[in-house]
């Protein structure tokens, strides 16, 4: 039984949604990978001129290079995480690894509502008691609620599980 699979009844669950990604996307976070990249091909070329032996050039590099890009385009392109809230825990799964936060370890969430591109969106910040050291998974430090999901019920959700619900 993996340790990320909700336990007890599902009380909500959604796709949060991407526009927060898109909003905190930078263009600065490409620019060194761009470097790496370009160091490497000029490498393998001066790499090519000086061993003059080699009868082809290298063109699995040339090939690497779109999916080096698209690794760093598919949080813009992928779809939201997944939250679920159950009645132990709140599951945030995003790829192949997800975050699991238990209502007792919450010491009070904050709720802030934010837009990109014409679409609302509320962001809820998770302040946990105190950090666990024998943690196996990373705990739920945020999740986005969009604005088709009924804010009021995951708030009357949290309340209900004991959690203080801060609205900023």
């Amino acid at each position: 039984m993996s340790l990320l699979v909700p336990t007890g009844e599902t009380l909500m669950k959604w796709k949060e949604s991407n526009a927060s990604v898109r909003k905190n996307f930078s263009v600065k976070r490409l620019v060194f990978p761009l470097v790496v990249m370009a160091v490497a091909l000029v490498g393998i070329t001066a790499l090519k001129m000086w061993a003059g032996t080699l009868k082809h050039f290298p063109i699995q590099t040339l090939l690497v290079f779109p999916f080096i890009l698209l690794v760093f385009f598919s949080n813009w392109f992928s779809s939201g995480a997944g939250v679920c809230l159950t009645e132990l825990c709140i599951v945030r799964s995003a790829g192949k690894y997800g975050s699991r936060t238990d209502y007792g370890e919450i010491e009070n969430c904050t709720v802030r509502t934010d837009s990109y591109d014409g679409k609302k969106f509320s962001i809820v910040e998770i302040k946990l008691k105190e950090k666990s050291k024998f943690r196996i998974n990373s705990p739920v430090e945020k999740f986005i609620v969009p604005e088709d999901v009924n804010l009021d019920q995951v708030l009357h959700i949290l309340r209900d599980k004991g959690v203080s619900v801060i609205e900023a």
